[in-house]
């Protein structure tokens, strides 16, 4: 259960910030 509370955000922090970082290296190059 405790996993669960700490890879939620996670996965949710990583979902948000995946895109941001992917449109930052794409407007780099």
């Amino acid at each position: 259960m405790k996993f669960m509370l700490t890879a939620a955000p996670g996965a949710l922090l990583v979902a948000v910030m995946a895109p941001a970082v992917h449109a930052q290296a794409f407007r780099s190059v």
